[in-house]
This record gives C-alpha cells, sequence and structure tokens, in this order.
C-alpha cells in the first residue's frame, strides 16, 4: 500500500500535463518529474534528519550523525509512504512555474522546500519518535493522514510562489479558457490516479482489514459527492462553475477525508466530500477574481480539502479525546501556523530567487514555448489536431452541422502548415548547400529557421483557437446566431492565408533566387501570423459573449492606460507609414470603472481599426482623445479617423454582427473585425459605444465610459 504512493507524482504530473499548452507540455512534464526526484534526494540527505531526528523543542529534528541516520533508517514502508507525501508540496510549488518560470531559480526553491521547510513542518505535526515530539502533536494536533502537513500546506506555499511569479500572459481578467490546456482527458486521467493512490495510502495506515477497507471507501465516497456537488452548481450556476471544477471538487474532498477517514461514517464522508468540493470552487473563483494563476486548481484543492479535513477532525473523534472546545482551539492553531510558515517561507524564499535569478522566462519564450526555449524541442500539434478533425468529421456522418466544416478547416490548415514547414526545411538545406558565400548562407538560414519557428507558434495558435469556437456547440449560454456567425468568420478569414500558403508550397521547390526563398518564408510567416491575430479576435468576442469575461469591478487611470498605449501605437503607426495623433488635453488621472487590460484591449483594436480605413501616406493623422465629459459623470474616448468611410451596413454590422449573418463577405470583414470586438469590450465592462461615418469627413467612433465614484485600487 506504500508503493501504490506512487500515484501521488503520477496523478500530479498527468493532471498538469493536460493543463498546459503542447508548446509547453514537455517542461512540465520534466520540472515535475525533477521535482520528485529532487524531493527524494533532498529528503534523503537532510530532510530526513530534520524531520525525524529527536526534537530540538519541538521544533526541528537534529542528529549530529545525519548520513548514518537516514542511510540506516530509511528502510520500512513509513519512510517510503512519507517520500511520496513529501513529493507533493514540491510538486505543487514547481507547478506554479509552469508556461512561465525560469528552470534554475524553480528546481532551487524545489530543492529548499523540500530540503528545509517542509521536514520542519512535519516534525511539528507528525514527528512522535525518539521519545520527543513535535510541539504541535504534544499539544493534541490530529492530522493522521497529512491534509494539513502536506496539503493544505503545500496549497498555501503554492500560493506564494504563484504571487511571487504572476499569472501567465492573456490569463486575466476573468478569461477562463485563456490560456488553456490541450487534453482534459489526461486531467481527469490523473484525478482519478491520484485520488485512488490517496485512498489506498490512507487504508494502509491500519493494520485491521476492517479499518482498511472503511478508510478506503470513505475517501472514494468524499470524492464522489464532492464531484456531485460540483455537478449540481454547475447546473445551477453554469457562468460561475466549469466542467472542469469536478475534477477541483473531487480532489477537494478525497483531501479532507483522509484527515479522519477511519473515524467518518459513510454520511459524515459525504457531507464533508460535498462541502469541500463547494469550499475548493468558492477558492478557485475568489483566487481568479484576485488574478492569482492556479494553473491545475490544485492550489484551491489543496487549501480547501487540507483546511476543512484537519479543521473538522477533532469533531470526528470528539469521543475519543477529551475537552472538543480546547482541541478545536488547538487544531485550528496548529493549522494556522503550519499554513504561515509554509507561505511567509516560500514567498521570502521566492523573493530572494526573483532577485538574484528572476523567476519569470522572457516574455519572448513565453510566447513560443518553454519546451523550446529550454530544451530546443519544437512541439508539432498538427498531427493530434488533424486527427482530432478527422475523428469529428467521421463522427457526424449522420449529422451535418457546422462542427464538421471547422473539422475540415483543421484539418486543411494542418496538411498546409505541415507541408510548407517541410518545403521550408528544404529550402534551408538548398541555401546551405548552395549559396556562394558561406557565412551569408548561414545567417540566411538562421533568419528561416527563426521565421521558420515563429509561423509554427502562430499555426499553433490558429489550430487552437479554431478547437475553441468548434467547442462552442457544448458551452451554456452560446446561441445558434453566435455559432453561425463565427462559422462563417473563421471561413473568411482563412482563405486569404489557405491561398498564401498554397502559393508559397507551389513556388517555393521552382525559386532558385536565394533571397527570394527567405523573403517567402517571412512572407508566409507574416500570413498565418495576421490568420491567427484575425480569429483571436472571433475567439475573444464568443468568450465576451459570456458573462464574466472582463470583469466591471475594477478601476484604471485610462489616462495612463492610452499614454502606455501610445508608445506602441506610434510605433505601429510609423510603420505603416500612417499619421497619428494623441490628444489627452493635459488630463491627469481620469479614473473609470473598468479593467485596465480590458480598456487597453479596446484602445488598441480602435487604433487598428482606423489604420485598415487610410490609404498610406494619406489624409488626415488618426487621433485618440481622451477627456471628461461636461457633466462630470462621465469619461469619453474617441477615435476620429478621416479614412474611407464605412457603409451604413458595415456600421450595422459592427453594433449588431448577427444581423449579417450570411453576408459577412461582401462586407470586408476583417477591415471592421476589429471594432466589432472594441465594441463588445466596451459593452462588458459598462460602457457606451456610438459610431458614424460619413464619406468625405471619415469616421467617428466614441467610448462613454462610467467614472468612478469610490476610492478603490487603481490598476494602470
Amino acid at each position: 500500500m506504500s508503493i501504490a504512493g506512487i500515484a501521488i507524482p503520477l496523478g500530479l504530473l498527468l493532471i498538469m500535463a493536460g493543463r498546459v499548452r503542447y508548446r509547453n507540455e514537455l517542461d512540465t512534464l520534466v520540472r515535475i518529474t525533477s521535482a520528485f526526484g529532487i524531493t527524494i534526494a533532498a529528503f534523503w540527505l537532510i530532510g530526513h534528519s530534520l524531520y525525524s531526528s529527536p526534537s530540538l523543542w519541538g521544533f526541528v529534528g537534529w542528529n549530529w550523525g545525519a548520513i548514518d541516520h537516514y542511510s540506516n533508517s530509511m528502510t520500512n514502508g513509513l519512510n517510503l509512504r512519507t517520500i511520496f507525501l513529501f513529493a507533493i508540496p514540491s510538486i505543487l510549488v514547481a507547478s506554479t512555474m509552469a508556461e512561465r518560470g525560469r528552470w534554475l531559480a524553480g528546481n532551487i526553491l524545489v530543492a529548499i522546500v523540500a530540503a528545509f521547510i517542509f521536514p520542519i513542518v512535519a516534525h511539528w505535526g507528525w514527528h512522535n519518535s525518539h521519545n520527543s515530539e513535535g510541539w504541535l502533536i504534544t499539544r493534541g494536533f490530529m492530522d493522521s493522514g497529512g491534509a494539513v502537513v502536506f496539503f493544505a500546506a503545500a496549497g498555501f506555499a503554492a500560493l506564494a510562489a504563484s504571487i511571487v511569479i504572476g499569472p501567465r500572459m492573456m490569463r486575466f481578467p476573468d478569461q477562463a479558457s485563456r490560456p488553456r490546456g490541450h487534453s482534459p482527458t489526461f486531467t481527469f486521467l490523473g484525478a482519478m490516479i491520484l485520488i485512488i493512490g490517496l485512498a489506498v495510502m490512507t487504508a494502509g495506515q491500519h493494520n485491521q482489514a476492517a479499518l482498511m477497507s472503511e478508510a478506503f471507501l470513505h475517501v472514494v465516497i468524499g470524492s464522489t459527492f464532492a464531484g456531485a456537488a460540483a455537478l449540481g452548481l454547475l447546473i445551477m450556476w453554469p457562468e460561475r462553475v466549469s466542467a472542469m471544477d469536478l475534477l477541483n471538487s473531487s480532489l477537494a474532498g478525497g483531501i479532507a477525508l483522509i484527515a479522519f477517514a477511519s473515524k467518518a461514517s459513510p454520511a459524515s464522508a459525504a457531507l464533508v466530500g460535498m462541502l469541500a468540493g463547494a469550499m475548493g470552487i468558492g477558492l478557485r473563483n475568489i483566487l481568479m477574481q484576485l488574478e492569482i494563476d492556479d494553473v491545475g486548481d490544485l492550489i484551491s484543492s489543496s487549501i480547501a480539502g487540507g483546511v476543512l479535513g484537519g479543521a473538522i477532525a477533532p469533531i470526528m473523534v470528539s469521543g475519543e479525546r477529551g475537552d472538543l472546545l480546547n482541541n478545536l482551539f488547538l487544531q485550528w492553531l496548529g493549522i494556522a501556523a503550519i499554513c504561515l510558515w509554509a507561505f511567509l517561507c516560500v514567498w521570502a524564499v521566492a523573493k530572494v530567487l526573483d532577485q538574484v535569478f528572476g523567476m519569470r522566462v522572457d516574455p519572448a519564450d513565453e510566447v513560443r514555448g518553454l519546451s523550446f526555449a529550454n530544451f530546443a524541442m519544437q512541439s508539432e500539434p498538427d498531427y493530434v489536431i488533424s486527427y482530432m478533425s478527422h475523428n469529428s468529421i467521421l463522427g457526424s456522418a449522420t449529422q451535418k452541422d457546422s462542427g464538421e466544416e471547422l473539422g475540415r478547416l483543421s484539418a486543411d490548415v494542418s496538411n498546409k502548415v505541415v507541408n510548407l514547414r517541410n518545403e521550408i526545411r528544404r529550402a534551408i538545406n538548398r541555401i546551405q548547400s548552395t549559396s556562394p558565400d558561406a557565412k551569408l548562407g548561414a545567417a540566411m538560414a538562421a533568419r528561416m529557421r527563426m521565421s521558420d519557428d515563429t509561423l509554427r507558434v502562430n499555426a499553433e495558435d490558429v489550430l487552437l483557437l479554431l478547437e475553441r469556437v468548434l467547442s462552442r456547440d457544448n458551452a451554456a449560454g452560446y446561441g445558434p446566431e453566435l455559432r453561425s456567425w463565427s462559422i462563417e468568420a473563421i471561413e473568411l478569414l482563412l482563405v486569404p492565408t489557405m491561398s498564401d500558403l498554397e502559393q508559397y508550397i507551389r513556388h517555393m521547390p521552382l525559386q532558385a533566387e536565394l533571397e527570394e526563398l527567405e523573403a517567402m518564408v517571412i512572407g508566409a510567416t507574416d500570413s498565418i501570423s495576421r490568420c491567427a491575430h484575425q480569429i483571436e479576435m472571433v475567439a475573444d468576442y464568443c468568450d465576451a459573449d459570456s458573462d464574466g469575461f472582463f470583469v466591471r469591478d475594477h478601476t484604471c487611470d485610462l489616462s495612463a492606460v492610452l499614454r502606455e498605449r501610445s508608445k506602441v501605437l506610434l510605433a505601429s503607426a510609423e510603420i505603416r507609414n500612417n499619421p497619428l495623433q494623441v490628444d489627452l488635453r493635459d488630463t491627469e488621472h481620469l479614473i473609470v470603472n473598468g479593467d485596465a487590460k480590458a480598456l487597453s484591449r479596446m484602445i488598441m483594436l480602435s487604433a487598428e481599426g482606423a489604420f485598415n480605413r487610410l490609404v498610406a501616406g494619406r489624409g488626415d493623422p488618426v487621433r485618440l482623445e481622451l477627456r471628461e465629459h461636461i457633466g462630470g459623470d462621465h469619461i469619453l474616448f474617441e477615435c476620429i479617423d478621416t479614412g474611407a468611410a464605412l457603409s451604413s451596413r458595415q456600421v450595422r454590422a459592427i453594433t449588431s454582427p448577427f444581423t449579417a449573418i450570411g453576408s459577412l463577405g461582401d462586407l470586408g470583414f476583417a477591415q471592421i473585425l476589429p471594432l466589432i470586438l472594441a465594441t463588445r469590450l466596451i459593452e462588458a465592462i459598462g460602457g457606451e459605444f456610438t459610431l458614424s461615418s460619413e464619406h468625405g469627413l471619415g469616421t467617428l467612433m466614441q467610448a462613454r465610459l462610467r467614472k468612478a465614484r469610490q476610492s478603490k485600487s487603481v490598476a494602470a
């Protein structure tokens, strides 16, 4: 039963492997495997002595002959079980580094956690040998299964690391689907393995077969009813609960039960499981509101289950231990001490490592993926999604719906990208073998490889975005009009890109000029990058159609946001050879209700829409203007241009997109798409949008935003 503890790291590994993107899967697998290996080494070298040696004032184990001690004593099943439990904090801390953490800094943090921080925590609440005990267990602290000592404390340690490193790019505000994992199957399989492993290890604490079966059954019951509670919440509040919360709550229920599994009854196990499941979902929502990134929902599950299980353990054994109120007070004191120690120590160590090494990778590495940045490994989702698309076509042979067409589009994109990348590799080999100047040929080949890597990343984004829209049939709140509109929009946006890629695939083998080959690769990269950007806007519009895409309870300084964005916009205008003027009228601290990221995106989209209508080098500058409304209740943001006017049909398609279903191809859809999304973002944060356009005069886009009336934290 102790050997069954291998299910703990294996389950956590599968959960995280399914919750990251393709481009980060290898890095995540190696990172968590390394964390497990580092835990074994650190526990054997240092941690076991600090945990199990004779107690020094009840605070830490101390043994001068450490090597002889641990090399001779770590040979029984109890220590084997302890090693697997000690892996939990290390893996949870490593999981917070997924998709954005530096390799060296992450491993150093894991080693310190495994060697020094958690052996002391375990000594407090578990050590009771060598005629000495930890200071908490001496006072009656109850945690036979490790719900508090390992899971709750690990959750707080991971919370501290996540706060220091910050959320992943594009994770917030309140965008649960971005960035999304690539394999729910891996995630749910990992959760099942983890829950069964915990149940078996909990049963293994007992010597009697009857107690073993009861403990196992109660952990499984707790997890099952926690999942049932999540299912009920999903039915009642689909806008706040997702299908992945079934995993989150089931884990929390199982973790809560390991604190007292043999003492519970089936009814109490079911009740505790339901409470833990609901707490796990509630805590996940709180973390999202605080914009704390919990990649695998492991932080919320561990904290909710561990704290609840530890807090009510005295109630479950009240008939065996003295005064209940006194036991509860001591138990809650121990929980607070353990969780506070884990949080503060990890936070302090992570802060130091962040100053010395930097905890986060460069933005460019985060975008292209850590598998490539750390291991020069390129993920190839093309084949996987092609397979998925093929299966979706076969599965819908008897039901001709919109999903079939999107499946074919996914397969078409996959095939063209794979064929184009094969031609690029052949072109690189041709340049290296035929270039008259070896240095010039090497430099050209290096540039083409960089362009090819960019093309790969953007092609992956296109495929994942297509799959995102493909799943909208099963999402609550998405009506048939949105479905039809998004399908038509994506088909239109893919046509020019697919045509470009087809031409590059045909012409590249026939091209003799080496410089022309390089230009073709760069052109193909630009085409797929533009397509990814446009499809992302369609996917964002679909997400914005659901409540909570951008939270409304934030405030920000809109003038500061515009000043910051104006630098990027001016550079973009110069590249496009389009004039731009930003007019703030000496405004300072115009605080509005709305999220800074939503407003920043709205500004960029408004300018992009204006640039789309300009003819390079002609007309007056695009003018972005920000001012306070005369009445003082609103802030006005205006984007004015003198480019080609919008037709009445285009204006109607911007403000009411679904009215144009079936005729998007006649409206210059790619040109008006930025304004369609900008309109939705303004509405999502409670603002008002107006648009007017006349031939010979140009277009005026105006956003009327609510002025903040109360003092809140300002996010710029």
